[in-house]
């Protein structure tokens, strides 16, 4: 069980998407976390949260700010590169959420956009 239970957010991006996915979301993958999102997706309906950020002092400063909010018996936080196929391979979600992730990859990997949303959407299991 979470430490603290999770704030509701008040961004209207995440109200919007809470809004627009009802019942549970089962199994969710934030490919581009931080404090903000991972709070908010630890105050929505998932069975388990997978949170991917791009190296290890991004991780710890999430677990920082938000960690007290996941269940450490389910829930955790990686670093690793959406440009190496070996990452996350074979695994599927019911659930990716990439916001800030689409919004930025051009500065972290120029010219990625387009592989990233392929490399995405084959973490999404049939129906989800």
């Amino acid at each position: 069980r979470p430490g603290r239970i999770a704030p509701k957010s008040h961004q209207s991006d995440f109200i919007f998407f809470q809004e627009s996915v009802p019942g549970s979301w089962g199994n969710v993958i934030d490919a581009g976390t931080g404090p903000q999102s991972l709070t908010w997706l630890a105050s929505c309906p998932v069975g388990t949260i997978t949170a991917v950020t791009a190296n290890e002092s991004s991780v710890k400063s999430t677990l920082a700010q938000a960690g007290d909010y996941l269940d450490p018996k389910l829930d955790k936080v990686l670093a690793g590169q959406w440009q190496d196929p070996k990452f996350l391979k074979g695994q599927q979600f019911d659930v990716v959420v990439a916001d800030w992730l689409l919004g930025s990859v051009e500065f972290f990997a120029p010219h990625f956009q387009v592989g990233l949303t392929r490399r995405l959407g084959k973490l999404v299991r049939p129906g989800g």
